[in-house]
């Protein structure tokens, strides 16, 4: 979106795009999926994963504190019982 992206296009490309990588992953696991890819575009993955690493470690510590401390299954529960 910095450089003029329509939000409502980048929400749905990202949306589309885990679905489509999880399916992928369904199949064929990241093997197939790397398999897919040319030389470059393995490499360029590669630093990419390690982008996301760095990015999204604060985020999964804090899902094991809270699956740890009890907290994200009273937080599911709390959310179950709304759907009621």
């Amino acid at each position: 979106m910095e450089e003029g992206t329509d939000p409502a296009y980048a929400e749905k490309l990202i949306q589309f795009g885990w679905e489509t990588i999880t399916e992928a992953l369904k199949q064929g696991g990241i093997t197939l999926m790397m398999d897919r890819l040319s030389n470059p575009a393995k490499l360029r993955a590669y630093a990419l994963s390690e982008q996301l690493k760095e990015i999204m470690a604060p985020l999964f510590q804090k899902h094991m504190d809270d699956i740890i401390s009890g907290e994200f299954s009273s937080g599911m529960m709390a959310d179950w019982g709304q759907r009621r």
